[in-house]
């Protein structure tokens, strides 16, 4: 019976016990980067809710979502499926290393989905990368406090720089 189980092959992840049941070793989920281009022809509506399957679909593969950005409706640079735009998403999120093909299969599968790439990330890669995005968040969100603050000035300003004649025809209403 023993040289039976050594001949048995098993995924790396997998171990036999001796009663021969198989017990799932506990791999780290990895951190991946995927770019998918949507058809071009979604409203804002139709593309939340394809997120939202998408998610589904990630979570069915043993994901988690970190972050989605969506980067807008995109010309392409050359035609795929008949389409010469696409609708953009890129999606930090972790996987089960084993069920990553599965995940591939099913954004293969559905049909919203004209093309994606799926790359892995580095521990390093994946902090400078969500470290640049919140340094430019950082940025728009002062460059808009500052505009904020620039617009208020200049109102006050206007109200406050009348010319000579308005002052002297405002006087004169007056009195």
């Amino acid at each position: 019976m023993y040289d039976i189980i050594s001949e048995i092959q098993t995924h790396p992840s997998l171990r036999l016990t001796v009663a021969g049941a198989k017990i799932r070793e506990e791999i780290p989920l990895r951190h991946y980067q995927t770019v998918i281009i949507l058809k071009p022809d979604l409203d804002e509506g139709h593309v939340d809710q394809a997120v939202e399957k998408l998610t589904e679909l990630l979570d069915k593969c043993g994901g988690k979502d970190t972050r989605l950005e969506k980067w807008g409706k995109k010309r392409l640079a050359y035609k795929i499926k008949k389409n010469k735009f696409g609708y953009y998403l890129n999606w930090f999120h972790t996987c089960d290393p084993i069920r990553v093909t599965e995940f591939e299969n099913e954004l293969q599968l559905y049909d919203l989905v004209i093309k994606y790439m799926v790359i892995r990330l580095e521990e390093k890669d994946l902090e400078r990368v969500l470290k640049a995005n919140e340094e430019s968040a950082a940025e728009e969100a002062s460059a808009e406090a500052s505009e904020k603050s620039t617009e208020a000035d200049g109102k006050t300003a206007e109200s406050s720089e009348k010319t000579e004649p308005e002052k002297k025809e405002e006087t004169e209403a007056t009195a």
